[in-house]
């Protein structure tokens, strides 16, 4: 019998049961036509709901085999209830039953009333009736259920085995058309299936590798994290990652793994994709490789290097190029390349700009200068090419950037120097030409500015008499700013551009202040002016000397900084001495013209100096040693008449002893001028004098003779033999001496002073004596104590001082004040005890100063 006749053949049976038997036991109660309605309405909705709920159960076991035949609904849609039902059945139809027997019961009552009799037969049939249909329906339900269980449970044996099938197919489509290894992996990591690339890769079988944990095929420091990098996958969902794997013959190589989790019946499993990614790793090695080295070539290359945007805007630049601008990297990307281009390069620099942007030119090459983040000028040599994206339009520029300033200020110094040497050159022809000084100066200025491009060049003489300045030529732009010529510039006058003039008449060596921006600062307002209003940069000034003494000054004014190097510095002195040894030359001629006037006039005057000079002097003839002349004051000195000398020799004014010592002298006679050592005379009295000789080798009317001038030294060597007792005497005094000059500054002090207060004469020199001060007297007694000093020349009493080591000590001072001639403070002499020690030898100082007592100020 076929499963549907079948059901068709229970749900007539169940539908006869039900109306025969439910028709039945309505008439049998023997209610009413209207309650009679009302009950066969409620039994038939009733069967309805009864039957509705067996054909549902009926069609979702047909939907199950039908499922199960062609596979083909939603697993979540098609499953039957599960053993729930078992329960819930038979709980609906016997609710459903009550539900009908509630209403009967009710119609009942309402036509027959509560008698008992009727109640208790009623009641029984309902009863009966009701557990009969209950029976009868929980029984076809119960039937029904288990139908649907078994088919469930068949449906899903066909699916999973369905499952395992397409997995199985999927996984040999996939491994036979993969070029990568394809693993199958138990939950645990054992390998379930693998393609046959396993071989290539690794030398192994699949059959080899079945049953085996994927382990074997990492290497062995990746192999502990086989766990690991699978609960990632799990957790995850998939998960890519890289590892080293190693094939049988121990050989490692890297891999890329793709790995997902699969569920079949329960049972997780994980699908791995084994990807050799050897070349790609040595591709992205070669890769990073030529990044690192462009990188190190753009970073360490000699030169600056920079991308930038076709607005100008710096995109990457490296190291040599901030090192050059000056500029940090993150400020430098801040800004345009317009921003520190120098202002008078910068159209010719974006003409060619717009010529490679609108493809005229591929690339350009310039030398421009730009603008160093402190304001120094830096020459560059450029070169500009533009990179373009695939659509051609302009993405970046590429500049190469090359600090030439070096070479630039070397050619700009070469020329420099070129023009100096040219300037030398016309320099000493200007000399040859000239034979005065007022014409060479005004020379000397126009070739300095002409040659040297320079802003002006002044030359200022000393007056011999005044010592002061005066401008004695000027040239170039400047030359307004000067002082008119022959105008005297007093030695107080510090503005520009005297300064350095007044530093080199007093130094007598150049001057040169190559960056007057720096090297003048605040102090000099007129020198900003300068700079501000005439573009002076570097000043240079240069000593004219006559014979040595320095007689003027030679000034240059340039408007570049670091004009004046050393070697042009070099050129500019050698320049210098050129006009200093033309000065010379006119000097000496000066000199010779002068000669010759006074030689004529020197006979007639030499022996009234001779004569009348105020020292003794005499000539003697160094062969015979007699004295040939004497002037007046030799025979007033030594008070031998004319006649007297001229008939003696020199041996004869001499000590006997001291003889033997003058002819060993005159026998090594020098030449020129000598000044010999202290000698011994006598005068006609016998009297022994000391003397100091100077003496000059000299033709005497065909004689070699010398001429001699006796200083009489022995009063001098009496006074100097008296202080250097005085200075032994103030060194081993017991007390302590200080010295201040007229501004009460220290100059000297005995070794007692050192001794007391433990200062030096280098500790105080210069320095004022309130160093010494205690700070126990007010200023009322100081201010007594200079008065009185002031008022009689010297004042002693009690006073408190401190030593060098901060100890307070007591001392008896007296102080005297020494003046000049004219009444003016010369000098302060203080000498004082330490009246501390003496009183801690048990000894009394009987003197008191009145004004000074010993606690003042403790």
């Amino acid at each position: 019998m076929s499963k549907s006749l079948f059901l068709a053949f229970i749900y007539a049976l169940a539908a006869a049961f039900w109306i025969f038997g439910s028709d039945r036991i309505v008439l049998w109660l023997g209610v009413g036509p209207a309650a009679l309605a009302r009950i066969q309405i409620a039994k038939d909705w009733v069967f309805v709901a009864v039957t509705a709920l067996l054909l549902y159960l009926a069609s979702r076991r047909f939907e199950v085999e039908r499922d199960a035949a062609g596979d083909q609904a939603n697993m979540a849609a098609s499953v039957p209830w599960t053993t729930w039902a078992l329960a819930v059945v038979p709980v609906v139809l016997v609710m459903i039953v009550a539900v009908l027997g509630a209403v009967v019961y009710l119609e009942v009552i309402r036509n027959l009333g509560y008698d008992e009799l009727a109640r208790i037969r009623w009641l029984a049939l309902w009863i009966g009736f009701v557990l009969l249909f209950a029976l009868s329906a929980g029984t076809a339900g119960i039937f029904l259920w288990w139908q649907n269980a078994r088919s469930r449970f068949e449906l899903e044996h066909l699916r999973g085995e369905l499952e395992r099938a397409n997995l199985q197919h999927r996984y040999e489509q996939l491994a036979q058309q993969s070029l990568d290894v394809v693993l199958l992996l138990a939950e645990d990591g054992a390998i379930v299936e693998a393609n046959d690339r396993v071989w290539n890769y690794y030398g192994y079988h699949p059959e080899e590798l079945k049953g085996q944990h994927v382990r074997v095929l990492r290497a062995p420091p990746c192999r502990d994290a086989v766990a690991h990098d699978y609960r990632r996958v799990a957790s995850a969902g998939g998960a890519l990652f890289e590892v080293l794997h190693q094939r049988r013959d121990g050989a490692t190589f890297p891999v890329e793994v793709s790995a997902r989790p699969l569920v079949s019946r329960e049972h997780r499993y994980f699908q791995s994709v084994v990807r050799d990614i050897s070349e790609r790793k040595q591709a992205e090695a070669a890769l990073a490789e030529r990044e690192r080295r462009f990188r190190g070539t753009f970073e360490q290359a000699a030169v600056g290097i920079a991308h930038v945007a076709p607005d100008g805007r710096w995109l990457r630049v490296n190291d040599r190029l901030c090192a050059i601008f000056g500029y940090p990297r993150l400020e430098l990307l801040q800004k345009t390349f317009q921003d520190i281009t120098h202002p008078d390069d910068l159209d010719k620099d974006l003409h060619l700009v717009n010529q490679i942007l609108s493809g005229q030119i591929q690339t350009y090459s310039m030398e421009k200068r730009y603008l160093r983040k402190d304001g120094a000028v830096v020459w560059i040599d450029l070169t500009v090419s533009l990179v373009r994206d695939a659509s051609g339009q302009p993405e970046y520029f590429i500049s190469v950037i090359d600090d030439i300033t070096s070479r630039k200020l070397a050619e700009q110094r070469l020329a420099r120097i070129t023009r100096f040497y040219a300037a030398l050159s016309l320099t000493s022809q200007t000399i040859l030409r000239n034979d005065g000084t007022d014409r060479l100066f005004e020379e000397v200025c126009r070739i300095a500015v002409k040659c040297g491009d320079l802003k002006g060049a002044w030359i200022g003489l000393r007056d011999p008499h005044t010592q002061q300045l005066r401008v004695a030529a000027a040239y170039g732009e400047l030359r307004g700013r000067l002082a008119s010529p022959d105008s005297t510039i007093n030695p107080g006058d510090a503005a520009l551009p005297y300064r350095p003039a007044q530093v080199v008449l007093a130094s007598g060596s150049h001057w040169v202040g190559n960056d007057l921006f720096y090297d003048s600062g605040a102090e000099a307002p007129d020198w900003q002016i300068l700079m501000a209003t005439a573009g002076v940069r570097s000043c240079a000034v240069f000593p004219l000397k006559r014979a040595g003494a320095v007689v003027g000054v030679l000034n240059l004014f340039a408007s570049e900084p670091e004009f004046f190097d050393l070697e042009l510095t070099g050129l500019l002195d050698e320049m210098v001495a050129d006009v200093s040894f033309a000065l010379d030359s006119f000097e000496r001629e000066c000199q010779r013209q002068q000669a010759e006037t006074a030689l004529r006039d020197s006979e007639s005057h030499y022996r009234l100096l001779f004569e009348a000079h105020p020292v003794p002097m005499w000539v003697y003839d160094l062969k015979t040693l007699r004295f040939l002349a004497v002037n007046d004051a030799a025979i007033d000195h030594y008070g031998y008449s004319r006649a007297e000398f001229l008939a003696m020799t020199i041996a004869d004014i001499r000590p006997p002893e001291d003889v033997p010592g003058l002819l060993e002298s005159i026998a090594e006679v020098k030449e020129g001028l000598v000044r010999a050592e202290a000698r011994k005379h006598c005068k006609k009295d016998g009297r022994p004098i000391d003397v100091e000789i100077v003496s000059h080798t000299l033709d005497w009317g065909g004689r070699r003779a010398k001429m001699i001038m006796a200083h009489d030294i022995t009063a001098q060597l009496r006074i100097e033999r008296e202080l250097l007792l005085a200075a032994a005497v103030y060194e081993q005094s017991a007390e302590g001496i200080l010295i201040s000059d007229a501004e009460n500054r220290i100059i000297s002090v005995n070794r007692a002073f050192t001794r007391v207060t433990g200062y030096s004469l280098e500790d105080v020199r210069g320095q004022n004596p309130n160093i010494l001060a205690s700070g126990r007297h007010d200023r009322e007694f100081y201010a007594t104590m200079w008065a009185e000093l002031e008022r009689v020349g010297h004042w002693q009493g009690e006073i408190w001082n401190r030593r060098k080591n901060g100890e307070n000590y007591p001392e008896w001072l007296g102080l005297t004040l020494l003046r000049d001639a004219k009444g003016r403070a010369v000098n302060y002499v203080g000498i004082f005890n330490d009246i501390g020690a003496i009183r801690a030898n048990g000894s009394r100082y009987g003197v008191r100063s009145a004004t000074a007592p010993s606690n003042r100020g403790s």
